[in-house]
């Protein structure tokens, strides 16, 4: 990776280095950069490098050594950034926390965004993971689940129960698709068990097999509502909250009250939001999840804010560009760098 940046870099017009994280270890091309090649540094986090899972794993596991790695390796990183954005001001408070982040060093919360054409290109050739019969409400889960998420899972299982026993039609079905973020995987958590145990197996379809982009936002348009759920970790923030809003169905999301999810949802509308927090977790939920899956089965708007078209915008692929184009347009700037004609 160094040579090839180096290579670019003797060719000519370039004026900035930007690196995401994870993996974390392409931060260290972006401080190399800097120090061998006297280019500003702008530094992105889509996920912490360091978090308290690793934390806890065995120091002679490969997630322990990782976790060993990533704390020596990160601070050097940081150092050297001009800039750090991040999808959650969460993540950014956490290097805050840990004395990382030098005062002044301009930072961003930047979600990752999506393009509305997609699913104009999705509806033409993407294939749908979705099967149903005409009287089913399907509500679809498409990406990875990952542990820290199975008490959502459990929460979402027990409400489905609990709206069943009451009153068994009209049928809903739930599909989770893609869980496994393999295109080969297997059903590594046990999901399939989990909804036999809580009463809902025969309702729930499971597809733990890495999907395609397409094929995932065609399955959202073929459900009758999207589920996003959220983790134990206060900082995580779904990603495919955009994809899922531009489908233009109903979104039920599960997740921390500290989440930017929620000031996400707030002004896109469109999305009933079920908060948990580090006192009252997802498990004391499951009433309030089922109302709110009764009323979107009812298509009662009750459940649901009005959508907000223009709220959008700065979430957009345009939109997102022209943020970090601002960025880093001040970061070259600042450094006394002009771009070259």
């Amino acid at each position: 990776m160094r040579s090839k940046v180096r290579e670019l870099v003797n060719r000519g017009n370039v004026d900035l280095v930007f690196a995401t994280v994870l993996p974390g270890y392409t931060s260290l091309i972006g401080a190399w950069a800097k120090r061998k090649l006297g280019l500003p540094f702008v530094l992105d986090y889509q996920d912490p490098w360091v978090s308290d899972w690793s934390a806890k794993q065995p120091r002679l596991s490969k997630a322990g050594l990782s976790h060993w790695l990533a704390r020596n390796l990160e601070p050097g990183a940081v150092a050297a950034a001009d800039a750090l954005t991040a999808v959650s001001g969460q993540t950014l408070n956490s290097l805050r926390v840990r004395h990382l982040l030098k005062t002044g060093v301009p930072t961003e919360t930047i979600p990752i965004g999506a393009d509305p054409n997609d699913h104009d290109v999705a509806r033409r050739v993407g294939r749908s993971w979705i099967r149903r019969d005409p009287d089913e409400f399907v509500l679809a889960y498409t990406g990875t689940i990952i542990e820290g998420m199975l008490p959502c899972v459990r929460t979402l299982f027990r409400s489905v129960r609990a709206l069943t026993d009451a009153n068994p039609s009209p049928r809903i079905l739930i599909h989770f698709i893609g869980t496994s973020a393999d295109p080969s995987g297997k059903d590594a958590l046990g999901l399939m068990g989990l909804a036999e145990e809580l009463g809902v197996g025969r309702v729930f379809r499971l597809e733990p097999r890495r999907i395609g982009y397409l094929d995932a936002l065609r399955s959202m348009q073929d459900a009758d509502a999207l589920l996003l759920l959220g983790s134990r970790a206060s900082h995580y923030t779904a990603s495919k909250l955009f994809p899922c809003w531009l489908s233009g169905k109903p979104v039920l999301a599960l997740f921390h009250a500290a989440s930017t999810v929620n000031e996400l949802a707030a002004e896109l509308g469109g999305v009933h939001l079920v908060k948990y927090d580090n006192q009252e977790g997802p498990e004391t939920r499951v009433d309030e999840t089922a109302r709110v899956l009764r009323q979107l089965i009812e298509h009662d708007s009750v459940a649901l804010r009005p959508r907000n078209q223009s709220a959008f915008e700065p979430y957009s692929s345009r939109g997102t560009a022209q943020r970090y184009a601002a960025l880093f347009d001040r970061v070259v700037a600042e450094r006394g760098l002009m771009r070259r004609p």
